[in-house]
């Protein structure tokens, strides 16, 4: 049981995770600025690239699991 729960959890936090990137790759594409953990509300678009490529990675790492 504790196994499924923790498929299911984990399942979760690759969704959050895939989908967050979604965000900040499409700011980066449009040349925006948006709000990351990395360099604050003045992330540009190449640290928004990269946030969200961190994100997709994360998701992607946990999908795997």
């Amino acid at each position: 049981m504790a196994s499924n729960h923790n498929r299911s959890v984990g399942a979760f936090f690759a969704g959050v995770f895939m989908v967050n990137s979604l965000g900040h790759f499409a700011t980066a594409i449009a040349g925006k600025q948006h709000l990351t953990p990395l360099a604050g509300r003045r992330s540009g678009p190449a640290v928004n690239a990269l946030w969200g490529a961190m994100n997709l990675a994360g998701g992607l790492a946990l999908a795997r699991r």
